[in-house]
């Protein structure tokens, strides 16, 4: 994860609430406007960040002493819309406070497009549409608001389709963010003539304004799964994880850099290790720190690039994504030198040196390089390779909940999405982050009560945990205990580590075998019915207690957030 200087020092958690356009700084450097709002005291304040950041930047994000926490709340499902093209442009101040509440705050002048797709409506901020769209890592992000800017990280070709296409990248885009998705949904915002002209637009209309606005691409039955927040028959999106409708414009796809080409193997011996500092690389196990002041960093073709895989790239069809070799690279592979005086004994320190947590974490810059810094660049990495099919069943038990959700009285739902911290072979699905749904259930007359429901993918089976607490307890206590589970299940290769002891001090565990038996030729809504009511059962219908649903099923009430 991620830690943003700016907001290190403030004394609470932090969600991101709102973006507020983007600014110029006193440098000519662009920046974007972010408004948080504390978890504990609802205060909202803005602040300004590098537009770098901009990749990583979901409304309904939380942090905590600057640091990007796995938790993210809120509700998850899909729409097609016709064409997204065909949107109703409209402002901030046309929200209905009932479906997401600025606290009487002004609600400002940004832009959102509506769209009507039966009898609902979905209301998406045009920076998440940009966003998604467009920024899939810093260095885009930097060139948005650049006129001509994409040119410069790739030698031009003709608009349009190819039968064979070929894109040669400048020393300007940092080679470890060519992937295979990365380099097709870079094809399509520089080649395809509608992803082209949707990228140039960005400038157009969002220079000199205060809101970032543009036109959206002429993208046909688009698919698009969010999270976001819903009232009666009303969508705001917060954050767009998928779409589809994107064509690739070619058959296959070539691609080069200056940086690439076939690996020559050398052996050298192995030097004494050199002790990387704070401005050096770095030096212990805590996560990166962003800054947020300096306009630029050091050039590195090589910077690492940190995975915070948001969202993935669907195109009409598969293609062939080929590398072309132009110069021959040497790598070499350095050997214990046993002669060198001192090397056991000082690599042994140095070891401990970087381990030791005593230094203070690397920081790091995601602004524009330049040669007068000195900040390290570090990349972002936010498409993710794999799809799969657990993260559908995640969103799929999400709607089971909402239909349950529907029948409680005074309780209190926030669903979410978790991410498993990486580390063990458990916590990944291909190269991303393998997902936890989070459903906590608040009720006036008992104690909270927790559902955690492991992502199913590489066909690992693992029943569902429910948690019964069995004292007040608040909903950061709750988070922190649900990522200590979520560790202890990662070490223990995907089993629950729950002990009864441990369940006598703070909660009550129960496995969950299977709350849902999905069968593909059945009737979805009615399915979700049925397992609604045997999930009902399961958590509130415990031996002892009142049922919290009352006598009538179809007329009770909940507050969803």
């Amino acid at each position: 994860m991620i830690r943003i200087d700016v907001l290190r020092k403030v004394p609470e958690d932090l969600t991101l609430h709102w973006l507020v356009g983007v600014e110029q700084d006193d440098k000519k450097g662009w920046r974007v406007r972010i408004v948080t709002c504390g978890v504990s005291s609802g205060k909202f304040a803005m602040w300004s960040v590098p537009i770098g950041l901009f990749p990583v930047l979901a409304l309904g994000y939380r942090f905590s002493e600057g640091r990007l926490l796995p938790i993210t709340y809120g509700e998850y499902s899909e729409v097609i819309v016709p064409n997204l093209a065909a949107g109703e442009e409209i402002n901030s101040s046309d929200i209905p406070p009932e479906l997401y509440s600025f606290e009487g705050k002004s609600h400002g002048v940004q832009r959102l497009l509506r769209y009507r797709v039966g009898q609902v409506e979905y209301l998406v901020p045009t920076m998440e549409l940009i966003r998604s769209l467009f920024l899939h890592n810093k260095t885009l992000a930097n060139h948005i608001m650049q006129p001509g800017g994409i040119m410069t990280l790739f030698r031009p070709v003709e608009p349009g389709f190819h039968p064979r296409l070929q894109l040669d990248y400048t020393q300007q885009m940092p080679v470890r963010s060519l992937k295979r998705s990365f380099i097709l949904e870079f094809s399509w915002l520089a080649v395809d003539p509608d992803g082209q002209r949707a990228w140039d637009s960005v400038y157009e209309r969002t220079f000199k304004q205060k809101y970032m606005t543009f036109d959206p691409p002429d993208l046909h039955d688009c698919g698009i799964k969010f999270r976001g927040v819903r009232k009666g028959n009303q969508w705001l999106i917060l954050e767009i994880s998928e779409f589809t409708g994107k064509r690739v414009p070619c058959d296959v796809l070539y691609f080069s850099h200056p940086s690439l080409g076939k690996t020559i193997t050398v052996r050298m011996p192995k030097s004494q290790p050199k002790r990387r500092g704070p401005d050096g690389g770095s030096s212990s196990g805590d996560v990166p720190v962003i800054d947020t002041v300096g306009s630029g960093s050091r050039t590195d073709v090589h910077q690492p690039a940190l995975p915070i895989l948001t969202r993935t790239s669907i195109f009409d069809r598969e293609i062939e994504v080929r590398r072309v070799d132009k110069k021959d690279r040497i790598r070499v592979i350095r050997r214990r030198n046993k002669g060198a005086a001192g090397t056991s004994e000082n690599e042994g320190r140095t070891g401990k040196y970087r381990g030791s947590g005593k230094t203070p974490p690397p920081k790091v810059s995601v602004s524009p390089e330049s040669l007068h810094d000195d900040l390290l660049p570090m990349e972002f990495q936010v498409l993710a390779v794999e799809k799969g099919e657990g993260a559908d069943d995640l969103r799929r038990l999400m709607q089971v909940i909402r239909t349950m959700a529907n029948g409680l009285i005074d309780v209190r739902v926030l669903t979410a999405l978790c991410r498993l911290e990486t580390g063990q072979a458990f916590s990944m699905v291909g190269r991303r982050q393998r997902l936890c749904l989070v459903a906590v259930f608040f009720q006036k007359k008992t104690f909270p009560v927790v559902l955690l429901d492991v992502e199913h993918s590489n066909k690992m089976a693992l029943s569902t945990l429910l948690l019964r607490f069995k004292g007040s307890i608040g909903l950061r206590d709750i988070e922190n205990h649900i990522l200590l589970i979520l560790h202890r299940l990662d070490c223990r290769g995907g089993r629950w580590d729950v002990t009864e002891n441990e369940g006598d001090q703070l909660a009550h565990y129960e496995r969950l075998r299977k709350v849902m038996r999905p069968d593909p030729g059945g009737n979805e809504q009615q399915q979700n019915g049925v397992w609604a009511e045997k999930l009902r059962k399961k958590l509130f219908e415990v031996p002892g207690r009142l049922d919290i649903t009352g006598e009538s099923w179809s007329d009770c009430v909940v507050i969803l957030k």
